[in-house]
């Protein structure tokens, strides 16, 4: 069991939705009798085979929340980043402890 004063960090855990829409001509959905079919719509989406039509951000749910330690939190950076797990430690910690939003600068690059 882990100590309450080795928790240094609190994960939250999120699922993003997006709600989007596909357009697809009716006439490239003719089946061979010359009927508009509109699975073959949903099949085709299914597919990656059209091209986005619009969409529409739907918010987040949160999964859950857990307090770790910062042990935890680098391996948890490890894993979830693997592309920048070659990073020096004191480097993996100033990224994480860039926690706070600031309008969408590159939080490698910004500056205190």
């Amino acid at each position: 069991m882990t100590d309450a004063n080795e928790l240094d960090y609190v994960i939250v855990t999120t699922v993003s939705q997006h709600r989007m829409r596909y357009a697809v001509p009716a006439e490239a959905l003719k089946n061979e009798d010359g009927e508009i079919d509109p699975t073959k719509a949903v099949e085709l989406v299914k597919s990656d085979k059209v091209n986005e039509f619009s969409q529409s951000y739907m918010g987040e749910a949160v999964v859950d929340a857990a307090a770790v330690s910062e042990a935890g939190i680098l391996h948890m950076f490890d894993v979830d980043n693997d592309y920048l797990s070659e990073l020096e430690t004191e480097e993996k910690l100033d990224w994480i402890n860039r926690w706070e939003y600031s309008g969408g600068i590159d939080r490698m690059s910004h500056s205190e």
